[in-house]
């Protein structure tokens, strides 16, 4: 099967998956997002609530100016809680990521660390949550809502999630580290010759568009390289171990990380048109896009089943000795 054929298979089970479960696969997402926002609006009103002195909600122009609250004039730590979500709450989900709280004390400083800490346990578990719900769908059964939750079923998964994420992550930074490292060799002598040879404005100005150039092409290319652990979520979903999990996608991805690549860029005029729209095409472009991402690695994973189910010269068995079909004495 060709990449066209594959993708084409895949967005296209997407669809007849879809068909019956768009009130679920929208419903995950909602929950999700609440669960971010109901975390978010606690660590406020903690803040908040906690803080001895003047509390000030500083957001980057917007439209909206710094304002100052005094808690002497509000009546309990609940008047300060109940302040914060009328007031973040709104501002969530248009600036969310440019309001930033200030609360310098330690105990401001040990809140925000804990709810962090809190918000990165409890997301990663419902991350792969989300890759379970949309792979039993695409997989031809009824999905249901409580898959956003099955890795808390099990100390393994729960514990895998996280094990699976820093996995990816450490071998991601080790790799991207090496390029970071064979660039900076590259520029480093690039200025030293230019230096030695006292060269003209104009070739200076050159050698950075084409080293510019050849940056860009060379960054697309570690990216392709990346797609190894592209499989890894649902790898892992399917119930293999943290070291399995990422092996398995390094062995499925093998020949299809620039196959993944184009994949990953079919969706970008969908992404344009969420941003153009201030997201509201996510509704439908989300659950989309995860049901056909499970149906394109399951199609890949299926494929590299059956492959290994032909023999190779490397399986085949070994000839027995011919004395023995002699009679035995």
């Amino acid at each position: 099967m060709t990449y066209s054929q594959r993708r084409k298979a895949a967005k296209k089970n997407a669809r007849l998956s879809l068909k019956g479960n768009w009130g679920k696969s929208i419903a995950v997402w909602f929950i999700l997002i609440a669960i971010i926002l109901g975390i978010a609006a606690l660590m406020a009103g903690t803040l908040y609530a906690a803080s001895p002195a003047d509390y000030d909600i500083a957001v980057s122009p917007s439209g909206i100016h710094t304002s100052t609250i005094d808690p002497v004039s509000l009546e309990s730590a609940l008047n300060r809680f109940t302040f914060i979500l009328e007031h973040e709450g709104r501002l969530a989900f248009e600036a969310f990521e440019d309001v930033e709280f200030i609360n310098t004390s330690p105990l401001g400083t040990g809140v925000i660390a804990g709810f962090c800490l809190f918000m990165i346990i409890v997301m990663y578990p419902l991350s792969f949550g989300i890759y379970r719900f949309y792979l039993t769908m695409t997989d031809g059964d009824k999905p249901s809502i409580s898959e956003l939750f099955s890795l808390f079923s099990s100390a393994k998964k729960f514990f895998g999630s996280f094990g699976v994420v820093l996995l990816v992550t450490l071998f991601s930074f080790l790799w991207g580290t090496l390029f970071t490292v064979v660039w900076g060799v590259i520029i480093g002598v690039t200025v030293a010759i230019l230096v030695i040879n006292a060269v003209s404005a104009e070739v200076v100005l050159t050698t950075v568009l084409v080293m510019y150039v050849l940056f860009l092409v060379t960054a697309v290319l570690f990216e392709i390289f990346l797609m190894k652990y592209y499989a890894t979520p649902v790898t892992f979903v399917r119930g293999n171990g943290v070291y399995q999990s990422v092996k398995q996608s390094v062995s499925v991805m093998k020949k299809h990380r620039f196959e993944a690549f184009l994949f990953e860029l079919s969706f970008i005029g969908w992404h344009i048109l969420s941003t153009l729209t201030f997201g509201l095409v996510y509704i439908y472009v989300l659950p989309y896009y995860v049901a056909s991402y499970t149906s394109f690695i399951s199609a890949l994973t299926d494929g590299e089943k059956e492959e290994d189910d032909f023999p190779t010269y490397e399986s085949t068995p070994e000839i027995p000795n011919f004395t023995d079909f002699l009679p035995k004495e």
